[in-house]
């Protein structure tokens, strides 16, 4: 695998005050104010998104990604106001380039399609012609100004949702296999021109006649077979559904010839958002194992903080007890990337167990008061043995806790290297 990707907004959440957040993207409307960006909000979303970068590089990914590209290109059309203040998110989106280019990591930029402005609706259309044409003169902007940008990840299956505020909001507009290929031909030479790559998502909500694509062999086949270039990598989830647990592995890692990217999801949006344990590793090893068997897998991709809505606010690396998501982004890659056990990989995150002062991992920094649970096999119907300090299941935190006598939240972390 060459890429080792991880999403990156999390510092744009800074001082959300919503009751409940759509994490799907960056919220952009909360980092305007009458027109324009609030400068007073950059300093620490420059600082944070330097520690994200630097926890990333330090676990071992090489690349990171952030929304979007309708806020790194202009357009004739736009209104003057509109291209002063997409002028202005270009002086920023630079700074927060060369912190990550400082990091060792490359930046993918994300886009859906289509996005729509009211300008872009009366000059574009939904043509899918008309749209290519837009997306080549957007594209053609982006890689000039902005050499860093290594790629572009495509979303083509899901929209924004109407709790997405700003000047641009998308709408699904490639409804079947033949118009998807068509558009991907057509944008794919200014690609391989300027040496970047195209990452195409089969993610899909299941609206049209595409809407099977992460699912159905003759769809995909139907789509992917005619597209042949170096520059194309298809991005697919581990499951035929969402980020659910217990799910097979997606057959379609197994078709046709092209580079595949597994998505995985470490804040995990079903199972608590970060604010109890829900360890992914041994669910994510089993996919590895099997993944070794599928042709031209390029790299993995990891949602540390990316999808689903919630009231739940706390963000992956920048907030006290994200402690949780930080495990599963660590072993993700060590599994991956190293070929590491998901036991190994929990050895390798803990630098030292229970001690004098704050728990420091061995690649990060220090967290103090925090209880681990992650589970050791065969444990699970002897919770008298539970005690203080040893590894019991994520999903069974409470209960076997209780049972030991222990305070939920209350003592150190495990030592992972300790005999049960």
């Amino acid at each position: 695998m060459e890429w080792f990707i991880l999403d990156g907004i999390g510092p744009f959440f800074r001082g959300l005050e919503r009751r409940r957040i759509n994490w799907s993207k960056i919220p952009f409307d909360h980092l305007e104010n009458g027109g324009r960006l609030r400068r007073d909000l950059w300093p620490d979303i420059h600082r944070e998104f330097d520690t994200v970068c630097a926890r990333a590089a330090a676990m071992g990914y090489n690349a990171i990604t952030l929304d979007d590209l309708a806020h790194l290109a202009l357009h004739e059309a736009y209104p003057a106001d509109l291209t002063a203040k997409l002028q202005a998110y270009h002086e920023e989106y630079r700074r927060l380039f060369d912190t990550a280019r400082k990091h060792g990591l490359a930046v993918f930029i994300t886009t859906d399609v289509m996005f729509y402005h009211p300008s872009i609706e009366k000059t574009v259309g939904r043509s899918p012609s008309s749209i290519a044409a837009f997306f080549r003169n957007q594209l053609a902007e982006c890689f000039r100004d902005f050499p860093e940008v290594r790629g572009i990840i495509f979303r083509i299956g899901e929209s924004d949702a109407q709790d997405v505020h700003g000047d641009f909001h998308s709408r699904l507009v490639l409804r079947s296999p033949r118009t998807a290929q068509r558009f991907i031909r057509e944008l794919l030479p200014m690609f391989e021109e300027h040496d970047r790559l195209f990452i195409f998502r089969t993610w899909s909500v299941g609206a049209y006649r595409i809407g099977d694509l992460m699912w159905n062999r003759d769809t995909y086949h139907a789509l992917f077979d005619p597209i042949d270039s170096d520059h194309f990598i298809i991005s697919i989830k581990y499951g035929e559904s969402d980020f659910f647990r217990y799910l097979p592995l997606n057959r379609q890692f197994f078709k046709g010839r092209h580079r595949k990217i597994v998505e995985l999801q470490a804040r995990r949006e079903y199972e608590g958002m970060g604010e109890y344990p829900s360890y992914i590793g041994r669910d994510y090893e089993r996919y590895r194992d099997l993944l070794r068997k599928a042709p031209n897998m390029a790299g993995m991709s990891v949602w540390c903080q990316t999808g689903g809505w919630s009231v739940f606010r706390r963000r992956t690396f920048l907030d006290p007890g994200s402690i949780w998501n930080e495990i599963n982004t660590y072993v993700s890659i060590r599994l991956f990337r190293d070929e590491m056990s998901s036991d190994g990989a929990l050895r390798r995150f803990f630098g030292r167990g229970l001690g004098e002062g704050p728990v420091h991992f061995a690649e990060g920094g220090p967290v103090d008061g925090v209880v681990v649970v992650l589970l050791l096999e065969g444990m699970e119907d002897r919770p008298e043995r539970l005690l203080r300090g040893d590894v019991v299941e994520a999903a069974d935190l409470l209960l076997p806790q209780r049972q030991a006598g222990d305070d939920v939240g209350a003592v150190g972390v495990v030592d992972l290297l300790a005999p049960l």
